[in-house]
């Protein structure tokens, strides 16, 4: 009795064994991971990209072994090699809102109409947790005329947050194209007041009024735009992680940036001085270095930061700005000008590199050539109110009345508050 109970217990072990067998034999094979060129890369980077190789390697059927090795490509640039890993990861795990959401980000990045069905996918699976993937969702949609499908997802956004600046602002753009136009206006005033929005808010509503015969308020809010950055992307925890496994100089200096932009400048210096000794051939991260002590008013640290960067790359633009600056902070303003003229050629195109050259010309007593540095300026942007307001003054005291006043009411109307040319104005019309 007890050999047959052996015997059928065996049977069992081997049966239960031959299951697992057959079952392990019936998974799809898995690939091996990416493998680009990484010859001339970043060191950081390529150790990050070597690192996460290795753990696919050692865990081949770990989705977020896959998943990683996609965000670490994702993160430097290597699309093509992103988007296999993602496949993978989603292939191993199609539960997890993160695979197709990443897949949706690169097409976006190259073909945007590809990024639709994966982004339904990565809002059906993610539901109300995060509001990124239903943002970019209603985005792409209002961008491909889908109005109505967008609509709806912008107010799904709206009755977790009755105030989310980015679904007004996709609802007034849907009502701009719809002509009802006061409705637009409405829903457009809480992104005019949120910072992640404002930018994008204000060019639409230069529109709004531009339509609205407005012409004058339209002018002052793209002219309003000039001085700010693009509004940020949308943030959400899957690109949050995506932030976290940036390496190398360009994610570095990126949170260099961002210190700067908290006003944390001694925080933000050290760092990029300890950026500029680890890639000491870095032109960007000795312009980026002397930018920043110029900013706190370390003038000579920040000629020899930027004389570094102009010494690896003697076009470039901005340092040679910077340096103009410098100069111009030591009363050197022959030399200031040649470094603006310099910025100049390396870019024409280059509105405060012309503004710096006018004012550093006015002060030098060269009126004519500041008059052709401001009007230089202009052909770069018309809607520039310093400029105008510069170019006005100058204009004026050469008894150039009629074209002083045009410019004066320029400056005027598109920076009201600009009391100096108001009253230039004034004089000059009496």
């Amino acid at each position: 009795m007890k050999r047959r109970l052996v015997l059928a217990l065996a049977i069992l072990a081997l049966a239960a064994s031959g299951l697992a067998l057959v079952g392990y034999l019936a998974w799809p094979a898995v690939p091996d991971p990416p493998a680009p060129d990484l010859a001339g890369i970043d060191p950081a980077i390529r150790s990050a990209v070597e690192q996460a190789q290795a753990e696919v390697r050692q865990s081949p059927r770990s989705a977020d072994a896959w998943g990683k090795l996609g965000m670490v490509f994702t993160s430097h640039i290597f699309g093509d090699e992103a988007m296999a890993c993602f496949a993978q990861a989603e292939q191993l795990d199609p539960d997890d809102p993160r695979w197709p959401y990443h897949q949706a980000l690169i097409h976006l990045a190259y073909d945007p109409p590809a990024a639709l069905p994966k982004l339904e996918r990565a809002v059906d699976l993610c539901g109300a947790k995060t509001d990124g993937p239903r943002v970019r969702l209603a985005e792409l949609q209002l961008s491909l005329g889908e109005w109505d499908a967008a609509r709806e997802h912008f107010e799904i956004l709206l009755q977790a947050d009755a105030r989310h600046p980015r679904a007004l602002l996709g609802l007034a753009r849907i009502d701009f194209q719809a002509g009802r136009l006061d409705a637009s206006r409405r829903n457009l005033q809480t992104a005019l007041s949120d910072a992640r929005t404002r930018k994008a808010a204000l060019i639409l509503s230069a529109e709004i009024r531009q339509r609205m015969g407005d012409a004058s308020g339209a002018r002052q809010e793209r002219a309003t735009t000039l001085g700010l950055r693009d509004d940020p992307a949308w943030p959400d925890p899957y690109t949050a992680e995506l932030a976290k496994l940036s390496v190398g100089e360009s994610a570095r200096l990126k949170v260099a940036a961002k210190l700067l932009d908290l006003n944390q400048h001694t925080e933000a210096i050290g760092l990029m001085q300890k950026i500029a000794q680890d890639y000491p051939r870095s032109a960007n991260a000795w312009t980026q270095l002397g930018w920043a002590q110029l900013g706190r008013g370390q003038i000579a640290a920040a000629e020899q930061s930027l004389d570094t960067a102009l010494a690896l790359q003697p076009e470039n633009a901005r340092a040679n700005r910077f340096k103009g600056i410098c100069r111009q902070e030591q009363k050197d303003r022959p030399q200031a000008i040649v470094c603006f003229k310099k910025a100049i050629a390396a870019k024409p195109s280059y509105l405060e590199a012309h503004i710096n050259l006018g004012l550093c010309l006015k002060e030098e007593g060269d009126h004519s050539a500041a008059i052709a540095a401001f009007q230089d300026a202009l052909r770069c942007q018309p809607l520039s109110a310093l400029s105008h307001a510069e170019l006005g003054t100058l204009l004026l005291q050469q008894g150039r009345g009629d074209e002083a006043i045009f410019h004066l009411e320029q400056a005027v109307e598109l920076r009201p508050d600009d009391t100096a040319s108001r009253k230039l104005l004034e004089g000059a019309k009496k």
